[in-house]
Order: C-alpha cells, then structure tokens, then sequence
C-alpha cells in the first residue's frame, strides 16, 4: 500500500548558491529524511532562484504555510498540490493576499530561536524551521493575521504583535 505521508521537494539551481541551507531535490515525506531546514533561512541576496512543490491533504494548511513562507524568504516558484492530485490546483486563503514588493533582500531578520523574517510593502512572511520547536516572535509592533475561511485558528484576520509558531510552519501577516 502506498503512503499517504506528504511529499515536499525543493529544487535548487546546479550552480550552488553560497550561504544557502536547502535541501536539494531531497524527498521529506519518508521516514528518516533529514531534518534540515527547508526554508532557504541563510541565504544571503542569492541570484537564484528556488522552486518549491509541496503534495499534501488539501487540508494540510500547515505544510502550505511552511512552504509558501519557505519560497518568500527569497527568490522563488511555488506550487502545492493536495492530495497527490497534479491535474489541479487548491485555492488556499493566502493567495489572495496583496504583500506587494519586498523591503529588504532575502531572509532580512533572524529572531533569538531561529525564527526568519522577510518585510514587504504590504505585511510580513515568517517561517520557522524545521526541527525548530515552538517559537514566538514579537513583531515590533500590530499586523493582522490572514484573513479567510481555512484553518480559522490561523487565519481569523486577528491584529497581534506577537505570533507563536510551529516548527516547520509559516504566517502571511499583513500590515
């Protein structure tokens, strides 16, 4: 029988990127992968470009976070299919945020506990780690959490200045 654990894979450029902690076309899904982070957090104003594509349960909003936060911490693509369906596409409450252009280059800030922080126009992209335990961060000041209809305990559109996250987890928070 096959497994139905998630599959995650990240690709990266054939010319390595210097200061750069990603796995590379690395399979995380299987039992003994290594935990390394997935995020890109390290890298330092690569050129490069990551594609991330994540195959999950459509309601693994967890894993979506992760790796959509994961692609906006620098230059990336992202596609994330759920329930190993590659003929369509889920629609998931942060699509339809507006973040517009980011503020800083890749990975701008690290909070103490390896938090990553990445400022854009419009609001702010956080990723925790894998293997990172929970964290939280203090934002500096109020951001509103996503606004939507999925996974209601993230994604209530609540004004915080600190989030807790998950380790291998993301937030979308706009300003």
């Amino acid at each position: 029988m096959k497994s139905k654990s998630p599959r995650i894979r990240a690709t990266a450029p054939a010319t390595p990127v210097p200061h750069q902690d990603v796995l590379v076309d690395r399979d995380l899904g299987r039992p003994g992968a290594e935990d390394r982070p997935l995020s890109g957090c390290g890298q330092s104003g690569a050129a490069a470009a990551l594609v991330f594509h994540g195959c999950g349960g459509a309601t693994d909003y967890t894993m979506f976070r992760y790796l959509l936060a994961s692609t906006l911490m620098g230059k990336g693509y992202f596609s994330f299919n759920s329930d190993g369906d590659l003929n369509s596409v889920a629609w998931y409450d942060e699509y339809d945020v507006k973040l517009g252009a980011p503020l800083q280059g890749s990975v701008a800030a690290f909070y103490p506990g390896g938090v990553c922080r990445r400022d854009f126009e419009n609001g702010i992209e956080l990723v925790n780690p894998r293997g990172n335990g929970r964290q939280t961060a203090i934002l500096g000041g109020t951001v509103h959490k996503t606004a939507g209809e999925q996974d209601p305990t993230i994604n209530n559109g609540q004004a915080v200045s600190s989030v807790t996250l998950n380790a291998a987890d993301g937030f979308v928070l706009t300003r």
